[in-house]
């Protein structure tokens, strides 16, 4: 786990996503790792599929474990930035912060 030793440096909230339309919660994200590693990951998650989609857009197909693999990244990415923007939104240190529903923006 990467963690900020900067007080004043934003960290994640609590993020989870689910699988398409199931509850399974394949991932969660932290509460406490820092903002820019967090947005980083998300990043090169992103990278990883960029190609794969942009073959989908010129006519090959996404099938398979390589939909599965960009279904997955994409998913991962989301609660990323969910997260992060969550904590922008309603910081944890705020008094009366709403419980954090598992949804995002």
């Amino acid at each position: 786990m990467h963690t900020s030793n900067y007080p004043n440096r934003l960290l994640t909230g609590h993020a989870t996503f689910s699988l398409a339309k199931h509850r399974l919660h394949l991932f969660q994200l932290s509460k406490g790792i820092d903002a820019n590693y967090a947005l980083n990951k998300a990043s090169e998650l992103l990278a990883e599929v960029r190609e794969l989609v942009l073959d989908a857009a010129m006519g090959t197909p996404l099938s398979g474990s390589k939909a599965w693999l960009t279904l997955h990244a994409l998913e991962s990415s989301k609660a990323i930035v969910d997260s992060v923007w969550y904590e922008l939104r309603f910081p944890t240190n705020s008094p009366g912060q709403p419980k954090d529903s598992g949804e995002g923006p």
